[in-house]
């Protein structure tokens, strides 16, 4: 009996305790050969190239956000130049040409040909807009008017002399309408008449 206590002790201390094993186990798989300064400089690299890549990152998102504001803004820009649209012209009567001004305002000249004006007409948010002034083929004023937002306000027109035209024909401006009227006891004028202006190589100075 004593001699089986015996050895049962004996066989316990030749057994290793579960912290034992664990122990030489990780002792047991760490090489030998291991660097720690080695180890450390690639980490060391590792975290370097880490820094350069949320470094381009982050460079790349502050270009693409600069190209789209600039792109933005170029945009509206754009539109806010782009010219206006208007009726169109009667390019078969006068060459016309629109010229933008500030604060939405407009500028339409129309042109006997390509030295002599025709008329010089105000906009503004594509509609007839303050001042509008006609001329005759030789230069002098024919028609003054005032328009607000296409509504006729008054308008007036003169001989080349420069006295006033009265009772000129009450006529719709879109159609083409010949008109005489005297200037004297013993003259008239005549010419063809299209909104305002009259049309080239219509005018004529007639003997009564």
């Amino acid at each position: 009996m004593n001699d089986s206590l015996k050895y049962n002790r004996e066989v316990r201390k030749g057994r290793k305790s579960l912290k034992d094993i664990l122990t030489a186990g990780s002792a047991e798989e760490e090489p030998d050969h291991i660097n720690k300064d080695d180890v450390k400089e690639r980490v060391r690299l590792h975290l370097q190239r880490e820094k350069r890549h949320s470094a381009k990152s982050r460079i790349f998102s502050v270009t693409l956000l600069g190209a789209i504001i600039i792109g933005a803004i170029g945009t509206y820009f754009v539109f806010k130049n782009a010219p206006e649209r208007f009726p169109k012209p009667e390019n078969s009567y006068f060459i016309t040409r629109y010229h933008k001004k500030k604060n939405k305002e407009q500028l339409r000249v129309d042109y006997y040909d390509y030295a002599r004006k025709a008329a010089e007409t105000r906009y503004k948010k594509g509609k007839k807009h303050q001042n509008s002034i006609s001329y005759y083929p030789s230069g002098q004023q024919f028609r003054s008017a005032l328009y607000y937002y296409d509504s006729l306000i008054i308008d007036m027109y003169f001989f080349k002399n420069g006295d006033t035209i009265k009772n000129f024909p009450k006529v719709p401006f879109d159609k083409v309408y010949h008109i005489e009227i005297p200037q004297s006891d013993s003259m008239k004028i005549a010419f063809d008449y299209l909104d305002g202006k009259i049309i080239y190589d219509s005018y004529t100075e007639k003997k009564l």
